[in-house]
C-alpha cells in the first residue's frame, strides 16, 4: 500500500536586524547594553489528514498527510546582522502507509501505539533536520565570529553575547533532539521485543492446540473402548438371560415331574388305604360267616333226636357226607376268595412296598432330591446373578450416560477452547503480520533516512552546497575589510547609523548556488543566489516520497548607512 506524502515548504524569512545603539564614549569610559534575543525557535508543523481511495476500490483507511513547515528567526543587536537561520528543508517522512481493508479491526491500544510511533518518527525527522541545520548554522556562525574578531573590536562583547545565546539554544535543541532519537530507538526495541513475545505466544498456542488435539483423540479412543465393552456386556447379559430362561424351563419341567410323582404317590397311598379298608371288611365278613355257620351247625345239632330206630345212624353218613361237601365247598369258596383277596392285597402291597422301599428307588429319589436341590440352588444363584447383572447393567447404563454427558461437555469445551484458540491464533497472526509490516516499514524508513542524511551531508559539506555559500560570505567579508578606507574615524560619541540586512531564502534544503553580485562596502553579505533544482525520490516499503528541493532564491539586500 502506498501513501503519498506531499510536503509544502512555506516561504522562510530570515530577517536580521541590526539596530545601532546610542552610546557615548568619554575619556573616563562608557556603558554598553545588549537587547539581543535568540532567534532559534522550534519548527511549527501543521498536519492535516484526509481519507483517500483504497487501492482495492472503495474508501480505505489511508491517510494523506500534508506537512507545513515554517521557521522564523529574528534578532536585534548592537552590531552586525544576527544570522539565526539560513535555510529550511523538508523533514523525512517516518510514517508508513494507512491501513487497508484487512486491518480494519485494530484495537485502541494498537492505534494509540501506532500514532505514538508516527509522532516519534515525525519528531525524529524534525530533530535530525534541526541538527543538520544547526550544524551548518554553527559552522557559519563560527566563521562569521572569527571574521568579526579580526576587526577593530567594535561591538565584540555584544556579538559574543549574541552568539553565546545562539550557541546555548542550539546546544539545548541538539540535546533534546538526541534524547528524542534515543526514545525513538527505545520504542523500536520495544516493538521488536513485543514481536518476539507475540511469536513465543503463537508457538505456545500452537503447542497447546496440538496437546488438546491429542487429548481429544485419546478421549475418542477411550469412548470407543467403552462402547465395545458395553456391547460385550450386553452380549453376555443376553447369553445369561437365555441361560436363565433355559434354567427356568427346566425348573418348570422338573416341578411338573415332581407334582406328577407326588400325585402318583398320593394315589398309591389312597389305594393302599382303600385296600386296607376292604381287607378289614372282608375279615369282618369272614368272621360273620364263621359265626353263621357255627350257628347253623348248632341248630342242626339241637334238632337232631335219638329213638329206637335211630334214623341218625341211617342218615349219618349221608348227612356227614353232605355237610362235609357243603363245608368243603364253603371252605373252597372262602379259601378262593381269601386267596384271591390275599393275592390281590399282597400284590398291591408288595408293589407299593417295592415301589417305595426298593434301594434303586431310594437312590433315584435321593438323586432326584439332590438334583432338585441343585437345580433350586442354581435357579436361586441364577436369579441372584440375574439381579446382580441387572444392577450392574443399570450401573453401566448410568456410567455410560455420565460418560456421554462428560463427553458432550468435553466436546463442547474442546470446541469452545479450539474456537477461542483459533480466534487468538488469528489475532496473534494479524498482530504478528502488523508487527512485521511495521518493522519492515521502520527498517525501510531507517534506510531511507540514512540515505537522506548522507544526501544532506553531501549537500551541506560539498563545495556546491552550504560550504560554498559560507566560503563566499567569508571572501566577501575579507574583501570588504580590505576595501574599507584605512582612515576610519574613531568612535568618540554620538549615535551610529543603522545597517539593516534583510535576507529572504526560499527552499527546503541546502543546495548549490552561484554568487550574483556584491553590494556596497559597508554590507556584510550581499549576494544573489539562484539554486539549481535537485530532485530525488525515495521508494521504500511501499512508500513513495518525492522530495523536490530548490535552493536559495534571489536574495535582495538593501543597505543603508555604514558603520
Amino acid at each position: 500500500m502506498y501513501s503519498h506524502y506531499e510536503q509544502r515548504q512555506e516561504r522562510t524569512s530570515h530577517e536580521y536586524d541590526r539596530v545601532g545603539d546610542s552610546y557615548d564614549s568619554t575619556a573616563s569610559g562608557g556603558t554598553t547594553t545588549s537587547t539581543y534575543r535568540t532567534a532559534i525557535t522550534p519548527r511549527v508543523i501543521n498536519i492535516s489528514q484526509r481519507p483517500r481511495q483504497s487501492a482495492f476500490g472503495g474508501s480505505g483507511g489511508g491517510v494523506m498527510t500534508r506537512v507545513y513547515q515554517s521557521i522564523q528567526s529574528g534578532g536585534s543587536g548592537s552590531f552586525g546582522p544576527g544570522l539565526a537561520s539560513l535555510a529550511n528543508f523538508p523533514g523525512v517522512p517516518m510514517r508508513g502507509s494507512g491501513t487497508s481493508t484487512a486491518l480494519v479491526g485494530f484495537n485502541a491500544t494498537r492505534q494509540r501505539e501506532k500514532r505514538d510511533l508516527e509522532q516519534l518518527n515525525d519528531k525524529f525527522a524534525q530533530y535530525v533536520e534541526k541538527v543538520r541545520f544547526l550544524e551548518a548554522q554553527n559552522k557559519k556562525l563560527g566563521l562569521e565570529l572569527d571574521e568579526l574578531r579580526k576587526r577593530s573590536g567594535q561591538g565584540s562583547s555584544r556579538i559574543k553575547e549574541m552568539y553565546d545565546i545562539e550557541i546555548d539554544e542550539a546546544n539545548r535543541l541538539i540535546a533534546a533532539t538526541k534524547k528524542d532519537a534515543a526514545d525513538a530507538n527505545g520504542k523500536t526495541q520495544q516493538a521488536e521485543q513485543e514481536l518476539k513475545r507475540q511469536k513465543a505466544r503463537y508457538n505456545d498456542v500452537s503447542g497447546a492446540r496440538e496437546a488438546d488435539r491429542k487429548e481429544v483423540d485419546a478421549l475418542q479412543r477411550q469412548i470407543a473402548e467403552n462402547e465395545a465393552q458395553i456391547n460385550l456386556f450386553r452380549r453376555r447379559m443376553a447369553d445369561l438371560e437365555d441361560e436363565a430362561r433355559r434354567y427356568k424351563g427346566e425348573g418348570q419341567r422338573l416341578g411338573a415331574e415332581i407334582s406328577r410323582l407326588q400325585n402318583e404317590i398320593q394315589n398309591q397311598r389312597f389305594l393302599k388305604s382303600s385296600c386296607e379298608v376292604e381287607k378289614l371288611a372282608l375279615e369282618d365278613e369272614l368272621t360273620s360267616l364263621k359265626h353263621t355257620h357255627e350257628t347253623v351247625l348248632a341248630d342242626l345239632r339241637s334238632k337232631s333226636v335219638s329213638n329206637d330206630l335211630d334214623p341218625s345212624q341211617f342218615f349219618r353218613n349221608e348227612l356227614a357226607q353232605a355237610i362235609r361237601e357243603i363245608r368243603n365247598d364253603y371252605e373252597n369258596v372262602v379259601e378262593n376268595q381269601r386267596n384271591d383277596m390275599q393275592n390281590r392285597y399282597s400284590l398291591l402291597y408288595n408293589e407299593l412296598v417295592i415301589r417305595q422301599q426298593r434301594p434303586d428307588g431310594n437312590i433315584q429319589n435321593e438323586q432326584q432330591r439332590r438334583q432338585e436341590e441343585r437345580l433350586r440352588s442354581e435357579i436361586s444363584q441364577t436369579q441372584t446373578q440375574h439381579g446382580y447383572l441387572r444392577a450392574e447393567n443399570e450401573n453401566m447404563k448410568n456410567r455410560i450416560g455420565e460418560l456421554q454427558r462428560k463427553l458432550n461437555l468435553a466436546r463442547e469445551e474442546a470446541s469452545a477452547a479450539q474456537a477461542k484458540r483459533d480466534r487468538d491464533l488469528e489475532e496473534t497472526r494479524r498482530r504478528l503480520e502488523r508487527a512485521n509490516n511495521d518493522f519492515n516499514e521502520v527498517s525501510n524508513l531507517k534506510t531511507s533516512l540514512e540515505k537522506e542524511i548522507s544526501t544532506y551531508r553531501e549537500l551541506l559539506e560539498s563545495q556546491n552546497g552550504l560550504r560554498g555559500y559560507v566560503d563566499r560570505i567569508v571572501q566577501s567579508a575579507e574583501q570588504q575589510a580590505l576595501d574599507r578606507p584605512s582612515s576610519a574615524r574613531p568612535i568618540t560619541g554620538g549615535s551610529t547609523s543603522i545597517t539593516r540586512t534583510h535576507i529572504n531564502t526560499i527552499g527546503s534544503n541546502y543546495s548549490s548556488g552561484s554568487a550574483g553580485s556584491f553590494g556596497g562596502i559597508n554590507s556584510l553579505a550581499s549576494q544573489s543566489l539562484r539554486p539549481s533544482s535537485a530532485g530525488y525520490q525515495t521508494i521504500s516499503s511501499g512508500i513513495r516520497t518525492t522530495l523536490r528541493d530548490s535552493a536559495f532564491s534571489d536574495a535582495h539586500t538593501r543597505n543603508s548607512g555604514d558603520f
